[in-house]
């Protein structure tokens, strides 16, 4: 058995080093369904952070400083941030941590629309959000769109748990989702 990463999970319930990897690679969070892993099929985690801890001290960029310019991404109500159209994205439930000592979303009270996912549209793509609109007419779409819109660096998705899981646990997501927190983009997006 793995080691106890917590010692009070999500809602009450401790989560092993082994079965944060299962989730991270799973396509359920806590009984909530993803339709992208946190981490690819081929990617470990030990692997990501390491990465991850490699870039931050190599660019002389902690995780705490992009942790506050998401937070305050989403604290913001403007059209535009750095230059970079923003596009929100509200939904009933956020995303439990993967290890189970945070949530977005109070047990007791769910049901409450909020922006969960922000995405910067680059300024420099000729990307407007009319075309976005046009090529992507409902969210779903736009969501099976994102892993396109970030390889070709159109967009940079945020997620209301990346904070947490910057802060907490120095994991960026892994390099094949396209919510994955890439030092270079994320400095470039929200300017820090």
């Amino acid at each position: 058995m793995g080691r106890l990463i917590q010692n009070i999970g999500f809602l009450g319930r401790p989560v092993r080093t082994g079965e944060v990897e299962r989730i991270l690679h799973g396509s359920v969070v806590h009984g909530i369904d993803l339709e992208q892993p946190l981490l690819g099929r081929t990617e470990s985690l030990f692997a990501v952070v390491s990465q991850a801890e490699r870039d931050s001290r190599e660019m002389q960029l902690p995780f705490e400083t992009i942790a506050e310019g998401i937070e305050a991404l989403f604290a913001y109500d403007g059209a535009y941030w750095n230059g970079n159209s923003i596009v929100r994205l509200e939904y009933l439930a956020g995303l439990p941590c993967p290890w189970g000592d945070f949530s977005t979303t109070t047990p007791l009270f769910p049901f409450d629309m909020q922006v969960r996912e922000i995405l910067l549209v680059h300024r420099e793509r000729g990307f407007d959000l009319s075309s976005l609109q046009e090529r992507y007419p409902t969210v779903k779409d736009l969501r099976k769109g994102y892993p396109g819109l970030v390889a070709d660096d159109e967009i940079m998705v945020f997620s209301e748990l990346h904070p947490h899981l910057l802060r907490e646990h120095h994991f960026p997501e892994g390099k094949s989702t396209p919510y994955c927190v890439d030092f270079a983009r994320a400095k470039k997006y929200l300017g820090i």
